[in-house]
């Protein structure tokens, strides 16, 4: 497998990030919302998604499975 730089700094900085709270995700996220309420910017919560769009995207998953599949054989 070739060496890719920039996901090995991706990789690396994942690593040092959870470090820094014991390998605890669940810390790291609770510290980055603390420092984000804490920046004073504004923070946007993501849309809940419709059913409509879980239905498309199911859709849209069993096509590109049955396509990996086809290419398989």
């Amino acid at each position: 497998m070739t060496s890719n730089p920039i996901l090995d700094e991706i990789h690396a900085t994942r690593q040092k990030l959870l470090a820094e709270h014991n390998g605890d995700l669940h810390a790291y996220v609770e510290a980055a919302r603390k420092r984000a309420l804490e920046s004073g910017g504004r923070i946007v919560e993501p849309k809940q998604r419709t059913k409509h769009c879980i239905e498309v995207a199911a859709g849209a998953l069993q096509i590109f499975s049955s396509v990996v599949s086809w290419r398989h054989r």
